[in-house]
């Protein structure tokens, strides 16, 4: 991908426009998400409710 650079350098100020914030997600939410079997398939919702799953799990 050759503009992949140029986009990844305009990430953080694009972000910072969206008032958007970074989730941390360890291989552990990742691998979580994947497994969840719901009806909807898209990720953020996947990856937020793993990321819950694995705070609980550790408290």
């Amino acid at each position: 991908m050759p503009r992949a650079e140029a986009v990844l350098d305009a990430l953080p100020a694009y972000l910072v426009r969206l008032g958007a914030s970074v989730l941390p997600v360890s291989l552990a939410h990742a691998l979580l998400a994947g497994s969840i079997q719901w009806e909807h398939r898209e990720p953020p919702p996947r990856v937020r409710r793993s990321s819950v799953w694995c705070r609980q799990s550790r408290a």
